[in-house]
C-alpha cells in the first residue's frame, strides 16, 4: 500500500472559498475511502459532498474552528491509513480559506498532531496568503517544519531539464545554443525554463513567451509599488542593470532599494 499520497491544486481553485480544501478532500476520498466519524462526515461533506456518498451537509453557520478540528481528525484518519506523507502541490492557488485550513493544520501538527501524515506543500516562494506563511515561520521555530528552496538552474541544470523536455514531447532536435538562450533569458528560474521552453505549441519560441507573461505579470502585481518600479527599471537595462544605475534612476540609495530587491528575489524574478 502507497505510504504517500499527492495532489495539485489548480489556479481555478483560487476563486472560491474552500475550493482547494474540497479538491484535496474529493480526491483522497475517492482514493482511500477512510473510516470518517459521522460528526465529521456532515462537518465534512460542506466541502465535498459527493466524497462523503449519502450523508447530509451540516446545514448549521460555517465555523472555521469546526472545520479546522474536523480536518485534523480527518488527517488523523489518513495517518492511521498508512499514509505518511501528503504532498500538494502549487499551494498558491489555493483560496484564501483553504490556507487557512492548511494554517491550523501546520500548527496542530507543530503542536505534535500523532498519527497525522507529514505535510509537504509546495509553492511558488513569496505567493502564500500570509497566514499560511507565518504558519510556516511558526512551524520552522519549534523545529517541527523545514523549508526547502529550489536553487535556480546551473547551465548544466538547463540542460538536463531541456532534455526531459524534448524526450517526453518527442520534440526534434534544438540548436546547440538552445540551453544557453534560455539561461540568459530565465536567470535559471526553472518555472521560467519550463513556460520558455514550452513544447506543446507549433509557435515554438513564441509560444513560450506567451506563456511566460502571465506568470511574471501576475508575480509583479504581487510586489510593493517600489518592486515594481525596481523590475521596470532592470527590464529596460538588461544586461547594463545594476545597483548603481537602479539607484540613479530612482533617486533612492542603494539601501533603500534593498526590501524591493529581496522581494523580486524572494519571488524569482530577479
Amino acid at each position: 500500500q502507497l505510504h504517500a499520497e499527492a495532489v495539485a491544486i489548480g489556479a481555478a481553485l483560487k476563486r472560491e472559498p474552500y475550493a482547494a480544501l474540497g479538491h484535496l478532500l474529493q480526491e483522497l476520498q475517492s482514493r482511500r475511502n477512510l473510516p470518517i466519524d459521522g460528526p465529521d462526515q456532515v462537518e465534512l461533506a460542506r466541502l465535498a459532498p459527493l466524497a462523503f456518498g449519502e450523508v447530509r451537509a451540516s446545514e448549521a453557520p460555517m465555523g472555521a474552528p469546526r472545520l479546522h478540528a474536523a480536518l485534523a481528525r480527518w488527517m488523523r484518519c489518513l495517518g492511521e491509513a498508512g499514509v505518511r506523507i501528503l504532498m500538494l502541490d502549487d499551494v498558491h492557488h489555493a483560496d484564501p480559506a483553504s490556507q487557512a485550513a492548511l494554517a491550523s493544520l501546520l500548527m496542530a501538527q507543530a503542536d505534535a498532531a500523532a498519527g497525522a501524515p507529514t505535510l509537504l506543500l509546495a509553492h511558488r516562494s513569496g505567493d502564500i496568503d500570509a497566514v499560511l506563511e507565518a504558519a510556516a515561520v511558526d512551524a520552522q521555530a519549534r523545529h517541527r517544519a523545514r523549508r526547502i528552496e529550489t536553487p535556480r538552474l546551473t547551465l548544466a541544470g538547463v540542460q538536463a531539464l531541456l532534455h526531459a523536455i524534448t524526450h517526453a514531447h518527442s520534440l526534434p532536435q534544438q540548436p546547440p545554443d538552445w540551453a544557453e538562450q534560455i539561461l540568459r533569458r530565465t536567470g535559471g528560474n526553472p518555472l521560467f525554463v519550463i513556460q520558455l521552453a514550452h513544447p506543446w505549441s507549433p509557435q515554438g519560441d513564441r509560444a513560450g513567451v506567451d506563456h511566460l507573461r502571465p506568470l511574471l505579470s501576475a508575480s509583479l502585481q504581487a510586489c510593493a509599488p517600489a518592486a515594481q518600479q525596481l523590475a521596470a527599471v532592470a527590464a529596460v537595462a538588461g544586461e547594463h542593470f545594476s545597483v548603481e544605475l537602479a539607484a540613479e534612476v530612482t533617486g533612492a540609495s542603494a539601501l533603500a532599494l534593498m526590501p524591493a530587491w529581496r522581494d523580486l528575489q524572494r519571488r524569482g524574478l530577479f
